[in-house]
């Protein structure tokens, strides 16, 4: 009987071992991959260390509503009415020979000078300012050559009048067929030409030409001998073929360009600028002068009678 009971104990209990291990599974459902800790919102990242990673880490809200730091300030320039009030003080118009009655002859100037403030540009260009007379009568003083007898392009640059600079506005044509800028060579022009006014600089020497140190004492002689910026007429007949090949080859306007256009003191601040009319444009009894910029405001007048 003890025995029997026993037996039936041990089913049981059997029973209920099965029974739980079975619901338990059950309950579980199928299995399954375990999620990748690091999926977030269906897409699965890869695991990257915040030193190593090529991809700058998401700024978070907080981080994205600061503002970048403001550039640095830049000057302002100076607004156009007052730069004019300026410039009225320091651009001046002088008669000169506006009396004259030949447009080759007739010319007035535009100066400014150069104890015009900082505020002041130190260039200003004039390519589009315009010249009048009292007869409504206007004239543009359009753009200019730098490099004059050089270049087959001319009055490609820009008219830049730099403080303590002068434009010299004559009525009639150029003898270069250009407006032009003065430069420390350009005095070889008056051999063949003749500038109202006249054109005057401190030209270079021929004997202080490079190439010289073969010379004949003959050669040197002559080429010491020569007037600076002028090609010689004629030359001596007891010259060396060496050094008349030399002055042919390095006493003229061009081979003068060639040798100091770097120069710091080549160019100079005068321009010759031409309104190519053939009549005198000003009164030769009484007139007013008046020189207005590219907005149409007067810069500078003059009167006479």
């Amino acid at each position: 009987m003890e025995n029997a009971t026993f037996i039936v104990v041990i089913f049981i209990v059997g029973i209920l071992a099965i029974a739980s291990f079975t619901q338990g599974d059950l309950s579980r459902g199928p299995k399954t991959t375990p999620p990748n800790p690091n999926a977030e919102f269906g897409v699965v990242h890869e695991k990257r260390s915040f030193f190593f990673s090529s991809t700058p880490p998401t700024p978070s809200s907080k981080d994205s509503n600061k503002k970048p730091s403001p550039p640095a300030p830049t000057p302002t320039p100076t607004p156009a009415p007052e730069l004019e009030d300026i410039l009225h003080q320091y651009v001046k118009v002088s008669t000169r020979s506006a009396r004259s009655n030949k447009p080759d002859k007739e010319y007035v100037d535009i100066s400014y000078s150069s104890g015009a403030p900082k505020e002041a540009p130190e260039l200003l260009n004039v390519s589009q300012w315009i010249i009048s007379n009292s007869r409504g009568e206007s004239y543009a003083l359009g753009t200019a050559t730098n490099l004059p007898g050089v270049s087959s392009y001319q009055n490609q640059d820009q008219l830049l009048l730099k403080k303590g600079g002068t434009i010299h506005v004559i009525t009639g044509q150029s003898p270069l067929g250009a407006n032009f800028r003065l430069n420390k060579c350009e005095q070889y022009f008056n051999q063949y030409h003749t500038f109202v006014p006249s054109i005057s600089t401190s030209c270079p020497a021929p004997s202080k030409e490079p190439g010289q140190e073969l010379f004949t004492d003959r050669c040197y002689t002559f080429v010491r001998g020569l007037n600076s910026c002028k090609i010689p007429s004629s030359l001596p007949l007891n010259l060396d073929n060496a050094c008349r090949e030399y002055i042919n080859s390095n006493i003229s306007y061009s081979a003068c360009v060639d040798h100091h256009k770097y120069d710091s003191d080549f160019y100079k601040n005068e321009w010759w600028v031409y309104l190519n009319r053939p009549l005198h444009i000003w009164s030769d009894v009484r007139d007013t002068i008046i020189l207005r910029n590219e907005r149409g405001t007067a810069i500078a007048s003059q009167s006479y009678q």
